[in-house]
């Protein structure tokens, strides 16, 4: 349980040292940790895993299902995936990139 708590806060810690970095924060409960959320690798894309039990009640109560995956940039939730009743998630790199990619700011035309 130490080391879980340890991990979330170099978490938060990390997210708000690296503002650039993207960071895939994994949530499952005890109860369901068999169910493990089949996350692809990408590079650049940090994985962390955390139990839904140890998180304070006001972060418990925004999970609806577990597992759930959140992506993160700048301190900031950009996407989300939850389980639904299967209790099991499935997440592409495709996924990952396509939120990635609809967060990027669009970049102005240069003028003539």
């Amino acid at each position: 349980m130490k080391n879980i708590l340890i991990l979330i806060t170099l978490l938060f810690f990390t997210i708000n040292s690296y503002s650039q970095e993207y960071t895939l924060l994994e949530i499952n409960s005890e109860w369901n940790y068999g169910n493990n959320a089949k996350i692809a690798k990408v590079n650049g894309v940090k994985h962390v895993v955390a139990m839904l039990e140890n998180q304070k009640p006001s972060f418990k109560q925004k999970i609806k299902s577990v597992p759930t995956v959140i992506l993160y940039k700048d301190n900031h939730a950009i996407a989300q995936w939850d389980g639904g009743l299967s209790m099991k998630l499935e997440l592409k790199e495709e996924d990952i990139l396509a939120a990635i990619e609809r967060n990027k700011k669009p970049t102005r035309a240069p003028s003539n």
